[in-house]
């Protein structure tokens, strides 16, 4: 596909670029190709450096950057020329085509390559470099999660020492202890400020903003003292009504009250004259008491004025006592934080980018900095720009301000943004539209800069992309000062729809029957619960019928279809058992709290008991768990009757459970002598505790118990093999598994959140979570400029000055981004639905939003086993084929044999798998296994890459490829040395040399059966009559193996020299395999 104007425009190398670009307008492309061409034009590839939002994004692009170099080797000179020439336009010569072919040795060549990292990633490398100059120990380590957590607890038992009685006593009185937990993560992430604004400048910044001039004894004193001036005689009146004696009675009363009871009375007061928002009331008294006593209207309207002048100023001074306070609590618990973090030399992903950001701005140390950095950054390259946080752009524009200095050495620099402001959704990390736009206002006032708007969508169909226009063209709801751009179609003709289904509410549980489900539906079922049966039915349905995919002309399968949430809730567990339960492959829940899964708990409980014993609570709840399964009956029975035993000792006295008890001794005695995750792989594998889980939980568990393992064995390589200390330290982590599906090459339906979701694409999205509004925040805000915390509960937010402070249109306009982000996603069919609570459906929900724009475009249309919903756009019919007229009469007769269908020798393809053994159980979680075959992968595709080189050169190339994989240090250790061991063994010439024959298929007959293979390896001897073959293995390797190889891989092996030796009877066939993981060749 050739450039298009804009696309060109963003690549030319002289000038930097703004570009905006759209949902599936191509970005990555974009960011490649300015790559490219930055690379061509001469500049070096450690001279560029491209910050990305993820690590997932960064890999991904650096993977089809080699691929773009590596085609480019690979092209004959027509194409290639035809693709610079679009690439180049009239710069283009034919010189281009040997540079073109050349970049890719020399980016791996260069020392660093092109850098494409995360702003945390590159903060990290430079504060490696100079860790002195940045006020950190050199050995200084990164906290993950869960070292994090640890640090902010210590710190949280530390800081209850330090405080004061008054701090104590607001915090007790007013926060819960999630609560204040929260808190302190807010303080945190403004943690900056906190540490280095005295509590003066922020007490006093906070006062000037709400305008308190006057102290509040001071305050009390002056609104106290005066009175109504309400006259006993009003009380007389006799058309009066029991309203207006009531109000004028209590004015008179209050007007007589001492100081100390008119400050106890005030609430009910304010009452009077004020409704419950803080208002003043449009009314007072009765129209006939007016008409009486017309001197009164003007007296209360004057008193209403003061009461609510006097309530705002009152909710000013609580505002400001109670912010003051937490800014003090604030600032104890920072200094703690930091003093807990130095004392261990750690630092947090926040300090990254705030130490990084420092040593840049310090006068004394940039020039050191720049001096070493001057020759390595030229060029540099942000994505996702609308999610990067104000201290990220004070960061980068700190690095590019040398860019346009009388004294930068490199007049060539150019800086690159990619970003959309309609895709800001990551406000609770620190994104923000306001800095985004007002960097893209500092850029545009450098030289040789362009802004460019990328709006040609090559995802999604015209109908979608319509629908979206549609949706948001009269909504400002990216905070830009903009109006909101149109798509453009690159996809014409594709077909696409947009389809509504109506709501699921309380009052259509009886109109089941319509959905044809099987299950009978009880009353208790939520129409959460009810809408996620109601979607897998659908996809069911669909895969039972073949639906086709028409863009890919082929059968729709799970891959192509992505159900997105706004948030993980139990409608999201909702919909991955609903899928479950009709045997529809899906991926489970992309992020979990590991502790809090169910099938954790039993598994902890056991523990528990096996510990402990005597602890009854854990034992019955042991006995009920799928574990051992007794009823709930039955175990009351046994408590009852025990008396003042404990359950454990009474079941030891009773023979009817000596089972039971026999194997809580068993385990007991496995648990003191096994580390924990062999003692959990015991109890899931051997023990049968994996089936019986499985009954009674389901098959959605086992992505659960896989990451349970896959901590136990990271618990046991960094803390030991302590069981007791095990349960302790998981319960205490609150571990949070995630789950990345951005790589993932299962067919599998994904449910996944919106924000997981950013950068994904699908044939088919549904969007079911469409009907709540986001809840509202904390009551905690935080200014920037001037620098102040304030904490205002929900009767504090009648101040007006605050409105500007917590403006609820700014969480709106999130919400609404999030919406854009959501329905981008889709390429082909899109399918709104939700469920309508008893309050019913808010005017600015999602789905009122979106159902108003399908009344203006879509039909309306009774859409089968769903209900009447509307639909905008269309499918292509199923054609159905005809059928063939067949002859009057026969040409000739044919033989009977020509008339039978003609059958095929079937070719079954061979692997150890189909060898019959009976293999040893391993209950290894499958994603262990996938990183050690992963591994084994990448050794095998190195060493076809460098067998053939020049020996020489050989250990350059290995060091080369694997400092270019993207995994951690000690993995790519791990590869090189496998590799070295196999380029070092002795065999090592006998089977990689340059007639090495590499991925050989063969086919032939072993006992009468056809079979399919291909060999990794295969060489000939033709002097020797010789022929070698060789099998990479990438599993796991046993010592035990060394002795004796595993059955089915002996079997495999003789397999396959039964079928060389077919093909080359006169030679000695001789088997080999490569063990991957530690380079050992082994003869077979």
């Amino acid at each position: 596909m050739k450039l298009s104007v804009v696309q060109k425009q963003a690549l030319d190398p002289r000038f930097s670029c703004w570009v905006e670009a759209s949902a599936g307008t191509g970005k990555t492309k974009v960011l490649i190709d300015r790559i490219l061409s930055l690379l061509l034009s001469g500049s070096k590839a450690s001279d560029i450096l491209c910050l990305t939002f993820t690590k997932a994004a960064g890999a991904e692009m650096a993977n089809r950057l080699r691929y773009r170099l590596n085609q480019w080797v690979n092209l004959d000179d027509r194409t290639l020329k035809v693709e610079l020439e679009d690439f180049l336009g009239d710069s283009f010569s034919e010189e281009f085509l040997d540079k073109a072919r050349q970049l890719l040795g020399s980016v791996l060549d260069s020392s660093y390559g092109v850098r494409i990292q995360t702003i945390h990633g590159f903060c990290q490398s430079l504060l490696r470099m100079f860790p002195l100059e940045a006020r950190l120990l050199p050995h200084f380590k990164i906290m993950d999660d869960t070292e994090k957590q640890q640090v902010i607890e210590e710190s949280y038992s530390e800081l209850w020492k330090e405080l004061e009685d008054s701090e104590i006593a607001l915090i007790v009185h007013h926060l819960s202890e999630p609560q204040f937990h929260q808190f302190l993560n807010f303080f945190l992430s403004h943690k900056d400020v906190l540490s280095k604004t005295p509590l003066k400048e922020l007490v006093n910044n906070l006062t000037v903003f709400l305008d308190l001039k006057m102290e509040k004894s001071n305050l009390l004193k002056e609104f106290f003292q005066r009175s109504s001036g309400i006259d006993e005689s009003v009380l007389s009146f006799e058309k009066a009504t029991v309203s207006d004696l009531k109000l004028c009675q209590s004015l008179i009363d209050f007007d007589q009250a001492s100081l100390e009871e008119k400050e106890t009375r005030f609430y009910d007061y304010k009452s009077l004259f004020l409704t419950t928002t803080g208002s003043i009331r449009k009314r007072f008294f009765s129209k006939p008491f007016g008409g009486k006593f017309p001197g009164i209207s003007a007296v209360l309207e004057e008193e209403a004025d003061r009461v609510f002048r006097f309530h705002q100023s009152s909710l000013k001074q609580k505002i400001c006592e109670r912010s003051t306070l937490l800014m003090r609590v604030a600032t104890k618990f920072i200094k703690i934080y930091e003093a807990v973090k130095s004392q261990k030399a750690w630092i947090d992903y926040d300090d990254l980018i705030l130490r990084t950001r420092n040593l840049l701005r310090d006068s004394s140390m940039k020039p050191w900095i720049l001096e070493k950095l001057d020759h390595k950054l030229n060029h540099i390259l942000v994505d996702e720009a609308q999610d990067t946080s104000q201290i990220q752009w004070d960061l980068i524009l700190t690095l590019i301000e040398e860019f346009y200095t009388d004294n930068a050495q490199n007049t060539s620099r150019t800086f690159f943004v990619v970003g959309d402001l309609k895709q800001s959704i990551y406000s609770f990390q620190g994104a923000c539209p306001q800095a985004f736009e007002k960097a893209k206002e500092s850029f545009q006032k450098l030289p040789l800069s362009r802004t460019i708007d990328l709006e040609t969508s090559y995802r999604s169909t015209p109908a979608i992309l319509q629908f979206v226009d549609q949706t948001f063209k009269s909504m400002i709801f990216h905070q830009s000062k903009n109006s909101p751009s149109v798509h453009q179609v690159s996809r014409h003709e594709a077909p696409g729809i947009v389809e509504m289904w109506p709501l699921i509410s309380q009052e259509k549980q009886t109109n089941l029957q319509q959905w044809k489900m099987v299950e009978t539906q009880s009353s208790e079922e939520s129409v959460r619960r009810l809408l996620a049966k109601k979607i897998a039915f659908q996809l069911e349905a669909w895969f039972k019928n073949g639906e086709s995919l028409h863009s890919q002309n082929r059968l729709l399968e799970p891959r192509d279809i992505m159900i997105l949430v706004r948030r993980r809730d139990a409608f999201m567990e909702e919909l991955v058992k609903a899928l479950k339960a009709r045997a529809i492959p899906v991926t489970g829940l992309d992020r979990m709290v590991l502790t809090d899964q169910l099938v954790v708990k039993d598994l902890l409980c056991l523990c528990d008991v096996l510990l402990l014993p005597e602890d009854d609570l854990s034992f019955a709840t042991l006995l009920k768990s799928p574990l051992f399964g007794i009823g709930e009956d039955e175990i009351f029975q046994l408590c009852q009757q025990r008396q003042n035993q404990s359950l454990w000792a009474y079941l030891q006295m009773n023979t009817s459970y000596e089972k039971i008890t026999t194997q809580v001794l068993k385990l007991q005695e496995i648990a003191a002598s096994t580390s924990p995750y062999s003692f959990f792989n015991f109890i899931l594998g051997a023990w049968g505790g994996k089936q019986r889980l499985l009954e009674r939980l389901g098959t959605e568990i086992e992505d659960v118990l896989e990451e349970f393992l896959s901590v136990c064995q990271e618990y046991e390589l960094s803390y030991g093999v302590n069981l007791q200390l095990f349960v302790c330290w998981i319960r205490q982590q609150n571990i949070e598994v995630k789950r990345s599906l951005e790589q993932t090459e299962e067919n599998k339906v994904r449910v996944i959140t919106v924000h997981g979701a950013k950068g994904l694409q699908a044939p088919v999205v549904f969007l079911p979570d469409t009907t709540q509004l986001p809840a509202s925040k904390s009551s905690l805000h935080w200014n920037e400029n001037p620098a102040f915390l304030l904490w205002a509960d929900r009767e504090s937010r009648q101040v007006p000055e605050l409105d500007i402070l917590f403006e609820k249109d700014r969480e709106l306009q999130e919400y609404y981004r999030l919406l854009y982000v959501a329905l981008t996603r889709a390429e082909d069919r899109l399918y709104i639905c939700g469920w309508e609570s008893q309050k019913g459906v808010d005017p600015q929900s999602w789905y009122s939003l979106l159902e108003s724009t399908l009344q203006q475009m879509g039909n309306s249309m009774d859409i089968e086993g769903i209900g009447q919903g509307r639909r905008y756009g269309t499918l292509p019919e199923i054609r159905k084929e005809t059928e063939k007229p067949t002859p009057s009469e026969a040409l000739c007769v044919m033989p009977e044999w020509l008339k039978k269908p003609w059958t095929s020798e079937k070719y079954f393809p061979f692997s150890s798998s189909n060898v019959e053994t009976k293999p040893a159980v391993n209950f290894l979680s499958s994603s262990l296994l996938s990183v050690q075959r992963e591994k084994g992968i990448l050794i095998h595709k190195i060493l076809q890459w460098v067998v053939r080189a020049e020996e020489t050169y050989r250990a350059s190339l290995v060091k080369k490829y694997v400092s270019a994989l993207s995994l951690s240090a000690k993995e790519k250790t791990q590869i090189q040395m496998a590799i070295e061991t196999v380029l070092l063994h002795p065999d090592f010439p006998i089977f990689f040399n340059k007639k090495t024959q590499v991925e050989v298929p063969i086919q032939g007959y072993v006992e009468c059966r056809p079979i399919r293979v291909i060999l990794d390896v295969l060489t000939v001897d033709n002097q020797g009559k010789k022929v070698h073959i060789l099998d990479y293995k990438t599993g796991a390797f046993l010592e035990s193996y060394r002795l004796k190889p595993p059955l089915e891989y002996v079997q495999q092996m003789s397999t396959y020299k039964k079928l060389v030796q077919d093909i080359y009877p006169e030679y000695e066939v001789v088997s080999f395999l490569l063990w991957t993981e530690i380079g050992w060749i082994q003869n077979i």
